[in-house]
């Protein structure tokens, strides 16, 4: 979406209807309020439909005077996980988006069962959304998943972050640690003897 205002903030053209013309968006938002600052911002922002949006926007200024701003954002839904996930991440890994109001937002499973499951697990008490806990080991539906939290603190510090889910073969990992178990008793043994 791409909104247009004048040098107090209102709205005077957006390709959508999520705001309004007329709307004083520099005065109401952080964003807006970074640009009256003749600044420019890029940000993941808690929207006002309780959710999130990648925001981007700057002045327009004249002689250092502000004439008006142009702002783009972005709603983060499943769609956007699901395109997300399909450009940057592995094939079996996974991406969910959450608020500290609202827990998960949106992810990019396919599965309703596991949509979910996530939604429960990761919701507004849990340690990652509360804490920022990192580096979880969660088994859904079968598949053991590695969860990995980006903060995404936005300009209010407080809006939410990134869970990224890395499938992960646990026998493969107890089979490791338990050679290098093995291995340090034997090199262990060998000094000893020696």
């Amino acid at each position: 979406d791409l909104i247009l205002t004048d040098e107090r903030g209102l709205v005077l053209s957006q390709a959508n209807n999520e705001i309004t013309r007329g709307d004083f968006i520099l005065q109401t938002t952080e964003c807006g309020h970074e640009i009256i600052q003749k600044r420019d911002i890029s940000s993941i922002e808690q929207a006002s439909s309780d959710s999130l949006a990648l925001v981007a926007g700057s002045p327009i200024l004249k002689e250092n005077k502000l004439l008006g701003s142009i702002v783009a954002g972005y709603l983060v839904d499943d769609d956007f996980a699901s395109s997300f996930k399909e450009r940057f991440l592995p094939e079996k890994a996974h991406i969910a988006f959450y608020t500290k109001k609202d827990g998960v937002i949106a992810d990019s499973f396919d599965d309703g069962f596991i949509k979910d499951i996530i939604y429960f697990f990761f919701n507004i008490g849990s340690d990652e959304v509360v804490d920022g806990k990192n580096n979880s080991q969660v088994r859904i539906a079968g598949t053991n998943y590695l969860v990995k939290n980006i903060a995404l603190d936005g300009i209010t510090k407080s809006n939410g972050g990134v869970l990224l889910f890395f499938p992960q073969n646990f026998a493969f990992q107890t089979l490791i640690i338990s050679f290098i178990a093995w291995l340090i008793f034997i090199i262990a043994s060998i000094i000893y003897i020696n």
